[in-house]
């Protein structure tokens, strides 16, 4: 399957409203940035856990954060990456 009928197949196969959605539709859906869009995805998802420990010995220390603050900060995560990507690519 071409890479670009892969990344249609898989913009239809997300979850609307995940955070997903918004890392994949900053990418054009070419198939040069197929692999990218993957690749930042497994980097941005593999991390989830990490993020949900930082955020439970946040908690643990007392500093609770709201449902807006927690989707704030994972929002902003998606997008430094998404950043982080672009940069690499225009070296």
């Amino acid at each position: 399957m071409p890479s670009e009928d892969k990344f249609q197949y898989f913009i239809q196969a997300i979850s609307p409203g995940s955070p997903a959605v918004g890392l994949i539709e900053s990418f054009p859906p070419t198939a040069q940035t197929y692999p990218k869009a993957i690749q930042l995805l497994k980097k941005r998802f593999a991390g989830t856990i990490v993020f949900h420990f930082t955020v439970i010995k946040l908690t643990i220390k007392g500093i609770r954060l709201s449902l807006k603050e927690t989707v704030f900060l994972a929002e902003t995560v998606t997008r430094v990456g998404v950043e982080i990507l672009s940069i690499e690519e225009t070296k």
